[in-house]
């Protein structure tokens, strides 16, 4: 073989080998792990083995491990012995499906480069306590920690925009979740009620420390649809001018909530925005209110105060203001007795 035909015949390895898709195996820390190679890339397919403690590694075959799961069943599904997982920060996507129902799994740990966790990730995850999502992972999947019946409390990075319906449904153990960035939080977008931790958990805190008194941050552009629904823990809300709108539901079910101070840069207040707060005896709603949603503080039957800093918007009515079967009387506009 002379050596151009050498060279091409290297060149087409490379090729192939950047191009498919073909799959190995390989025995790390006492599990074996089935992988995939795509573009010099390896992707965690399955994994047996009777270890306890598993730390995934960072390379297979000499390739770096980005992925884990084929994205429709647990790649550790037969690793029954398994109770914690450290992911390194090579990995960047957890995959459909990747741990559901390891019911003996305490402790997850995930590296810095995750970005992506995806849905029933790890659904059905019985064992596990408290799981912290870091700034880098950007978007949960549906129903990723669904059933996750032990899990108490929940941080979440400061990356995180988006997660999917039901991504915690069934966590019937969750107290708390513990925030790093409230204004982050402020604009994720909840495909549904339980996509929302804090459905279960009823109770906020940030930075360690719990939250009662809510101040919204200065900056913060708009709080998304159910972004604090059921935080029955908090006593006070105060939004800031810099707010434009409130999402519906935003604040549905916090019947803790005795006090709210809307800043007049909110133009909108969402259908269902304060609906069921029914500890809620006075709101200070800005100058720049023009529209108030369906049902906005419906059965808020403790609210005896409705202060306006500016004129009442055009159409307002008993609907989407006050609790069913009271009167305009507790209405009243800023300087009037």
């Amino acid at each position: 073989m002379n050596n151009g035909t050498c060279k091409m015949t290297a060149a087409i390895a490379t090729m192939l080998a950047s191009a498919s898709l073909w799959a190995a195996t390989e025995v790390v820390g006492g599990l074996t792990y089935t992988y995939t190679l795509s573009g010099g890339k390896a992707t965690i397919t399955q994994a047996t083995g009777e270890a306890t403690s598993v730390t995934i590694p960072d390379t297979l075959g000499g390739s770096p491990v980005v992925a884990i799961g084929n994205g429709s069943e647990s790649a550790f599904s037969e690793c029954g012995s398994l109770t914690s997982v450290t992911i390194p920060g090579g990995v960047t996507n957890i995959r459909n499906h990747a741990f559901r129902n390891c019911s003996g799994l305490t402790s997850v740990t995930l590296g810095s480069g995750v970005t992506s966790i995806g849905g029933y990730a790890f659904a059905g995850c019985t064992g596990l306590t408290s799981v912290t999502i870091p700034d880098s992972v950007t978007s949960i999947g549906g129903s990723a920690f669904s059933g996750c019946s032990g899990l108490t409390s929940v941080t979440l990075g400061s990356g995180v925009t988006s997660i999917g319906n039901s991504a915690f449904s069934g966590c019937t153990g969750l107290t708390l979740v513990n925030l790093t960035d409230l204004a982050a939080w402020c604009g994720i977008s909840f495909t549904d009620v339980n996509a929302n931790p804090l459905y279960c958990a009823r109770r906020l805190s940030l930075n360690g420390e719990e939250v009662t008194d809510l101040v919204i941050p200065d900056g913060v552009a708009s709080i998304g649809a159910s972004a604090f629904r059921s935080c029955t823990s908090l006593t006070s809300v105060t939004i800031p001018d810099s707010v434009t709108s409130i999402g519906g539901y935003a604040f549905a079910g916090c019947s803790g909530l005795t006090s709210v101070t809307i800043g007049s840069g909110v133009t909108s207040i969402g259908g269902g925005a304060f609906y069921g707060c029914s500890g809620l005896t006075s709101v200070t709603i800005g100058s720049g209110v023009t529209s108030i949603g369906s049902q906005a503080f419906y059965n808020c039957n403790g609210l005896t105060s409705v202060t306006f800093l500016g004129p009442l918007p055009q159409g307002l009515t008993g609907s989407n203001l006050l609790p069913s079967g009271r009167t305009f009387a507790c209405l009243r506009p800023f300087g009037a007795k």
